[in-house]
């Protein structure tokens, strides 16, 4: 991975947390089944407990480095 992918990866990433507060904000946040980034399944544990989740806690994890 070059410079430019990884801007364009942390941008991403920062859009996607914009959106997620955004839609926490309104009430409208639909949890995802699967991680946005690995793929992997989210338990249902933590959407329940995190409405609008979009990242799996390893992938959160990661992100927030």
């Amino acid at each position: 991975m070059d410079d430019a992918d990884f801007v364009v990866r942390q941008q991403e990433r920062q859009e996607q947390v914009l959106e997620q507060r955004r839609r926490r904000l309104c009430g409208t946040a639909a949890s995802r089944s699967h991680c946005l980034e690995c793929g992997d399944p989210i338990p249902d544990a933590r959407r329940t407990a995190i409405p609008g989740v979009t990242l799996c806690v390893p992938c959160k994890a990661w992100s927030e480095r």
